[in-house]
């Protein structure tokens, strides 16, 4: 679990936030990675506006990112399996 009252940048080359894994802002989330294993129940959210560059993004069995302001992705290179963005 990554909590923060303030702004989370993470830079990587691939995250394992799977299996209820949770990262969460009261501000914004930049997240830049090769590849996101968000899937088993993993949660990505934030109050402010998540910015997620990703190539590959895996969501399977009910992961999700969630912003209360929007989310934002680019450069989606790699395919989403079964992504959710809300």
């Amino acid at each position: 679990m990554i909590s923060a009252k303030g702004a989370v940048d993470i830079r990587t080359g691939a995250l394992d936030n799977s299996r209820n894994g949770g990262i969460g802002s009261n501000a914004g989330i930049t997240l830049v990675a090769a590849r996101l294993d968000n899937g088993q129940q993993g949660r990505v959210s934030a109050k402010g506006l998540l910015d997620a560059n990703l190539k590959g993004l895996d969501q399977r069995g009910g992961g999700v990112l969630v912003s209360e302001t929007g989310v934002t992705s680019t450069s989606m290179a790699a395919r989403w399996s079964t992504a959710t963005a809300a």
